[in-house]
This record gives C-alpha cells, structure tokens and sequence, in this order.
C-alpha cells in the first residue's frame, strides 16, 4: 500500500514537474506588429491616431464593451495624455502617451489593474506612401508566470487579429473624413535673436506681397553677403498692420550679430522673446488662410491676451519645394 502511495507521488510530482518545466520553455514575451494603408495624408492620419479621445470611434475594444466607462487626461496628442477605461469586458486600465516625433511615430504604455495586472508598449509608425499612409502597429510585452504564459501564448492569434480588426475600423473611420490641412499648433517659449529688417507695404494682391516680400530678402541676403553677416534662421515677416486695405509688414533675417550700423531703408532690432502660439502649415501660400481660421478657433474656445506682432517664418525655400511641402511657422505671441 505504502509503495503504490510513493508510486502515486512520485508520479504526481513528476507530472507537475513536467508542466513548470514546460512552462519555463514557453517564451515570456512577446511581439505582436500589424500594418495597412490609409488613403489620407500623414499628417491628418498621425492627428487622428495620437489624440486618443478619438479611439472610441475605432477601437476594436470600445466595440467589445460600449457600456464602459471611457475618459481622457492631459492634452491630447502631447506625451503624458491618457485614454482611461473602466468595464466589465475590458477591464480596468489606461493607457498614456509616453514619446512621440510628429508624423512619424508615437510610442504609449498600457496598463491594465484589473481583472489582472499587465504592463506592456506599443508603438505606431507612420510613413508616407505618396499620398497615402502606411501604419504599423507593435505591441510588445511579458507574460507572468503559470496560467498567464500558458493562455498569452494561445491568445497571440487572438490579439493580432483585434490589432488587425482595429486598424481596418480607423482606415474606414478616417476615410470618411474630408482631407485637413497640414496644421500642427502649440505654444511654445520663443528666444529672441537680433535681425536685420526692411519695412514695407503692399496691397492685398497676392503678386504684389510676393514681389514685395521677394525683393525686400532680396536686399537683406545682398547686405548681409557684402558685410560678411551670418544668417542664423530663416526669413520672415512680421505684421505691423492687416486691413482690406493692404499690409504693412517688416521683412526679416535673423543673424548672429547686427552691430553694424546699416544705412537706406535696412534698419537692426531684436526679434520677440517670450510664449507664443505657433502653428505650423504646410501647403501652398495661398491657401495659408486655413492656419489662420484655426488659430482664430483655438483663441475664441481659449482666450488669450496677445502680446506683439504676429509673425510668420518661412521654413522652405518656395523656388526649391514643391506647393503642397512648403512649410510655413506662424507665430501669435501671448502674455
């Protein structure tokens, strides 16, 4: 009896043995990467995505568990927002943006609290294919030990399938949307640099700001060649003053130094130091106007109080860069 009893034991412990032993080789993490092309701009598609106070309108979670509780933290898009969830099919977690660089990816945490607890990253990459974009998503984590890494490695098929069923949901969201413009807006702290300027006026013909604009560097780039000035930046226009009328504006090259005295209409001055709203466009010239009905809707559903002259820099060379890739910084200073 004692001997069949140790056999018994013997093999019990041996079958547990085998099993931890089989569990052990089980692999503990995991990679999960997914990709599909969207028919809309990269830009608009990288907005989309990172602003997670829109995945309820894809995720293939948020279908799984309507009646959850879904909420956001922090400003959306930025590193630190959060998309919070609270239900009895997803479970309680967040999950937070923790780096990004615009248009090409953005990197987030996951964390689920219950009803286990999971750490884990993903990542979304983003790259252009003409004009269209492609997204790929990697999710990347741990298993824990025993019944976690037994059923995370049957579950694999399962999550790719979700990350697969998710992205085809934002592909149909988003490309039901008419195309945005290229507008990336925040505020930033500006420093201040010495410049070299040409004061102007133009009416409201767009030839004659181009000509005026285009002669008035011009000179300054002449000036500054002749006098051995290092130009630091690129040009820009600040606007004195804008009515049906015209505009009257400084043309403008940022330089290392501007001790030299100039003479005829060049004048020196400091450019603005302090916070600004700066909204980056990217487009035609013509159609800059759309970057301005933004920034005129950020400050009435913000209000702010301005504190100098409005002013635009010209990060691309228009003689050199197509319409639609020339990038365009305009800048609304705020106390």
């Amino acid at each position: 009896m004692k001997r069949a009893i140790k056999i018994v034991a013997i093999g019990f412990f041996s079958v547990i043995l085998i099993a931890l032993i089989a569990i052990i080789m089980l692999p503990n993490e995991y990679n999960v990467e997914n990709k599909i092309i969207v028919n809309k701009p990269i830009h608009m598609v990288y907005n989309k995505m990172s602003d997670f106070s829109n995945w309820t309108a894809w995720s293939v979670w948020y279908q799984y568990d309507k009646d959850g509780k879904y909420s956001n933290e922090g400003e959306m898009g930025e590193v630190g927002s959060k998309l919070l969830w609270e239900g009895d099919t997803v479970g309680v977690g967040y999950q937070e943006l923790s780096s990004k660089e615009q248009n090409k990816y953005f990197k987030a945490k996951l964390v689920f609290t219950s009803p286990f607890e999971n750490k884990s990253e993903f990542s979304i990459l983003f790259k252009e294919v003409g004009d269209n974009t492609e997204i790929t998503w990697v999710n990347t984590g741990e298993y824990g030990f025993g019944i976690q890494r037994i059923m995370g490695n049957f579950m694999l098929d399962q999550l790719k399938s979700q990350f697969d069923q998710g992205l085809s949901n934002f592909k149909k969201w988003i490309e039901k949307m008419p195309t945005e413009p290229n507008i990336n807006m925040k505020i930033v702290d500006v420093k201040s640099n010495p410049y070299y300027y040409i004061e102007e006026v133009a009416g409201n013909a767009p030839n004659e700001i181009s000509e005026k604009l285009a002669n008035a560097f011009q000179e300054l780039q002449t000036f500054a060649d002749l006098n051995a000035i290092r130009i630091i930046g690129a040009p820009f226009a600040v606007t004195i003053e804008f009515n049906q009328t015209g505009w009257k504006f400084q043309a403008g090259i940022p330089v290392e130094k501007n001790e030299l005295k100039p003479s005829g209409r060049i004048k020196a001055g400091t450019t603005y130091s302090g916070k600004a709203i700066r909204t980056i466009y990217v487009g035609p010239y013509n159609e800059a106007s759309v970057a301005y009905q933004k920034i005129d809707e950020y400050t009435t559903k913000n209000p702010v109080e301005f504190s100098w002259h409005s002013f635009e820099v010209y990060v691309s060379d228009p003689k050199t860069t197509p319409p639609d890739k020339i990038e365009t910084h305009i800048y609304f200073p705020i106390k």
